[in-house]
């Protein structure tokens, strides 16, 4: 499940906590992520334009809009207030987004956390934005009706997007996080603050791949379980040059053709997407504070060469560009230095080679890098 989160906060409006509104989302949907269940990116910027350009490099599934709402009195129709180039307001129209959403049919939702964006105005109880998106076509909004809290909003959206992942419909989904509020909250009545807006008869807007396992499950699959069984499963030396995977005749297995050969294992995988840097350097971050950890344990010697080393994967790790090239020798060298030297932060180190975009720059470094990280990392598999 993809998320876009989109947080506004013009110059001439009400000032909005950006970094406090992105970590509440990012806290709530932390274990999702972690499980490979979840991926949230942030939109860039603030204007429409940044968010036309984000939505062409989608494939998304969820909008997750934070900022502020209104509705404009002359029209009855609600408004959106992004920014301009110099940071002033610019506000979107609930017709102005529904056109510019319209044509990306994987967005099957718009979460919209913005304290007027379920309010109808008073001659047309379907003027507000939520209604409006819903009548051009989005199969569902949750829209906020007041002010909600910080307890409140992340009570609601791990126990919101929790459901969705489950495969509950969206309307049960929601009663669940009401759910959550309440039991949570005693005594508190912002269990009635999100309204939801559905054109879904049955409340089904997606089905989740049935692959999915259970969140904590121990069979959580990877990226690498993914891939045919001749990939990955290579020892070094057994293939001299790049790999090429082929089907050869009806019905026939995998196999894998060495010896100069260069097409490379992305095609299985998938080429890197403009948004995996973002979501690599925020693995590397985890990694860094691991690290930062255990610093008085292991010395200051072996903490600074352990950073070199870090800064180096790095390198090749962030390499998403398509013209980019990089080198498997030098992930997988300073991959095993670093884990031999402080084995302290494997898990943390897995969970960042396990992440789909690093699977994807993995794919584009060949397969010898895929086959190291799945050596390195897989040996809970059967392979």
């Amino acid at each position: 499940m993809r998320i876009l989160g989109v947080v506004a906060s013009p110059a001439d409006a009400a000032p909005l906590d950006v970094d406090r509104e992105k970590a509440r989302l990012e806290d709530a949907l932390c274990e999702l992520q972690d499980n490979g269940l979840v991926e949230l990116v942030w939109l860039g910027g603030q204007t429409w334009r940044d968010l036309q350009e984000a939505m062409q490099a989608g494939p998304w599934h969820i909008l997750h809009f934070v900022g502020h709402a209104t509705t404009d009195d002359e029209v009855g129709e609600g408004l959106l207030l992004l920014a301009d180039d110099y940071g002033s307001s610019a506000p979107l129209s609930a017709t102005q987004l529904g056109r510019l959403l319209g044509d990306h049919r994987t967005l099957r939702l718009a979460v919209l956390n913005a304290c007027e964006g379920a309010r109808g105005h008073e001659r047309n109880s379907f003027s507000s934005m939520a209604s409006m998106l819903v009548q051009r076509g989005l199969p569902a909004v949750l829209a906020m009706q007041y002010e909600i809290s910080d307890e409140a909003a992340i009570e609601f959206t791990t126990s919101f997007y929790r459901a969705l992942v489950a495969n509950l419909p969206i309307d049960a989904a929601a009663t669940e996080a009401r759910k959550a509020i309440s039991l949570a909250m005693d005594r508190s009545m912002e269990w009635g603050t999100p309204a939801l807006f559905m054109r879904a008869p049955d409340g089904i807007i997606w089905k989740m791949e049935e692959e999915k396992t259970d969140m904590g499950s121990d069979n959580k699959q990877y990226w690498w379980d993914n891939l045919p069984e001749a990939i990955g499963n290579f020892q070094e030396g057994d293939i001299d040059g790049d790999v090429i995977i082929a089907s050869v005749g009806a019905g026939a297995q995998n196999v894998a053709i060495g010896k100069n050969i260069t097409q490379t294992v992305y095609e299985t995988l998938g080429q890197p997407t403009p948004d995996d840097r973002q979501i690599i350097e925020k693995g590397l971050g985890q990694v860094k504070a691991a690290l930062a950890e255990v610093e008085d344990e292991i010395g200051e010697s072996a903490a600074k060469m352990a950073r070199g080393v870090l800064a180096q994967i790095e390198t090749e790790l962030l390499k998403t560009g398509k013209d980019e090239t990089l080198s498997a020798a030098i992930i997988i060298q300073m991959g095993d230095l670093l884990l031999d030297s402080v084995p302290q932060i494997t898990d943390t180190l897995a969970n960042l080679f396990a992440l789909p975009a690093a699977g994807r720059v993995m794919g584009k470094a060949g397969e010898k890098a895929v086959t190291w990280v799945k050596r390195r990392f897989g040996a809970n598999d059967d392979g």
